[in-house]
């Protein structure tokens, strides 16, 4: 079994194999969360947030057992499914979006210390998440020239309401991001050459919510 996971543009294909690992390995980090509250998000999860964002999936043995969602260098979100923590994987997702901010749930523990263990500092705190909901965020920042970003574990993260996909796998233009004013993209219908997401201006075709969030 190769651990070590092979890295591609995620397509609409693979929503409902996100969806699932971003609920296990959020249940796991997100002690501090009613457990109701991951079920009732699958459906913007699935939905409105993945094709809102930038993501990228890392397969082992041809499963997806993790993903990063980001726009630009900003990490909306990074989760690894429980069994594979430990591997790298965290740290090769990050890397490979070129990681240099993303918000976490202060009581997100495993991902602050992920974060911080890669060079990422606390610039900032806010009181509730972006839902509104009394959860309080830590403002991560990793400066590029410093020592690049290392290894793995969930978080999770929730920035903004977006408005649901169409079902033919196009999504709703018009909503914009809080540091892209680009409507959302199509998933990609196979992976990109490019070792980085194109440019969100234009329409997805290989390619915030910041950790922790459901964001």
């Amino acid at each position: 079994m190769d651990v070590t996971g092979e890295i591609r543009a995620a397509r609409e294909a693979d929503l409902d194999t996100l969806t699932d690992v971003w609920e296990r390995a959020a249940r796991s980090s997100h002690g501090f969360m009613d457990p109701d509250e991951f079920t009732a998000m699958r459906p913007f999860i699935r939905d409105s947030y993945l094709p809102s964002m930038d993501v990228w999936l890392a397969e082992v043995d041809g499963t997806p057992v993790a993903f990063v969602g980001a726009q630009g260098s900003h990490v909306e979100l990074l989760y690894i499914d429980p069994p594979f923590h430990g591997l790298g994987i965290g740290t090769r997702l990050i890397q490979h979006v070129g990681a240099t901010s993303v918000e976490v749930y202060a009581g997100n523990t495993s991902g602050l210390g992920f974060y911080r263990s890669r060079g990422f500092t606390e610039t900032a705190r806010r009181d509730h998440d972006p839902a509104g909901r009394p959860y309080p965020m830590v403002v991560l920042r990793h400066d590029p020239d410093d020592r690049p970003p290392q290894s793995e574990p969930p978080f999770e993260q929730l920035r903004r309401q977006i408005a649901g996909g169409a079902s033919d796998g196009t999504f709703a233009p018009g909503h914009k991001a809080r540091r892209c004013a680009a409507s959302p993209r199509r998933w990609a219908s196979r992976p990109t050459p490019s070792p980085r997401p194109i440019a969100r201006s234009r329409p997805m075709v290989s390619s915030r919510p910041t950790d922790a969030r459901a964001r």
